[in-house]
């Protein structure tokens, strides 16, 4: 089972705990940002060493927040189907001490909007000194001229595919990987926001990712746009094929030392416009174009190398 179906398959059986579905539907963008690195849109711009680059980091992004998050949703579950408190034990497993009175608080009161902040905040902590700040990966990946390029055209979308009668749509932000931490946990607020925002719209959702099984291909929600296989649209390959599996080493280290975390709780502002399936379908647009373009100019440059060569 991968990270990204854990998410999924814990939500189905405890739909209270809503970070765990926010946790699945990130994951599954996680996913199609690392095949983008291998597909047809963007294959032009990566040298073959910022493509590992940036696959590194999102990978190790992923694999950083599931060590930390999983456990303590076991230890939730166990808790739940036991009705005996567990909570006690999340120091075995390094979970911040920050967390510990948060999922007591739960076990009591259930209120799953207090949680799933909490998790976030919890989560981007965890990640920012272990990852965010690292020197390598801030040159290497953030003031590389690939991720201003992917930042410039706004393909750092963080989007939830919905079904709606016979299309498939999608509402999102925007986001950035190295933003600053509090911006980070806003944007994680504002994602929450908007896939809570209406029953209806969760429904929907659900009925998307219920539905399509994660691959990693952007096929999953656009065949008509995108296809696992090249020759066919843009093209857009599975994980498994993408990219090989990798190993990682955790350190521990508690976030939590002191200060007061209640400023990161307050209530965020969404946008007046969920919606951006016409705003994301341009951006392809252009980008394809551009791609195009890319493409053709490398192929003259090769041409032209190879008639000089002749001569």
């Amino acid at each position: 089972m991968t990270r990204t179906d854990a998410y999924f398959q814990f939500y189905c059986k405890h739909p209270e705990v809503h970070w765990a579905l926010l946790a699945h539907l990130v994951s599954r963008n996680g996913g199609w940002n690392m095949t983008d690195l291998k597909g047809s849109l963007l294959e032009h711009i990566f040298s073959e060493r910022s493509r590992r680059d940036f696959f590194i980091f999102l990978e190790k992004a992923n694999a950083f927040i599931f060590h930390d998050a999983y456990p303590q949703l076991l230890l939730y579950e166990k808790s739940k189907e036991t009705k005996k408190d567990y909570m006690h034990l999340l120091p075995q497993f390094s979970v911040s001490a920050f967390m510990e009175p948060v999922w007591q608080s739960f076990l009591k009161q259930q209120n799953s909007k207090f949680l799933t902040i909490a998790l976030i905040i919890n989560e981007q902590h965890y990640i920012e000194l272990r990852l965010i700040a690292n020197a390598y990966y801030r040159t290497s990946v953030y003031e590389s001229f690939t991720f201003k390029y992917q930042e410039f055209f706004h393909l750092n979308h963080v989007i939830f595919p919905y079904a709606m009668e016979k299309h498939v749509k999608v509402i999102g932000l925007n986001v950035s990987h190295f933003a600053p931490l509090e911006q980070r946990i806003e944007l994680g607020k504002k994602l929450y926001g908007m896939l809570y925002h209406s029953s209806y719209q969760l429904k929907t959702i659900l009925k998307f990712a219920s539905n399509n099984p994660h691959t990693g291909s952007r096929s999953d929600y656009w065949p008509q746009v995108f296809s696992s296989r090249r020759g066919k649209g843009i093209f857009s390959p599975t994980l498994n094929i993408a990219w090989e599996n990798r190993e990682h080493t955790f350190t521990n280290g508690d976030w939590y030392q002191s200060g007061d975390p209640l400023p990161y709780f307050k209530e965020v502002t969404l946008p007046e416009k969920l919606d951006i399936t016409r705003q994301y379908a341009i951006t392809l647009a252009i980008v394809r174009a551009g791609a195009g373009f890319l493409s053709l100019k490398d192929h003259l440059i090769k041409a032209g190398h190879n008639k000089r060569g002749k001569e």
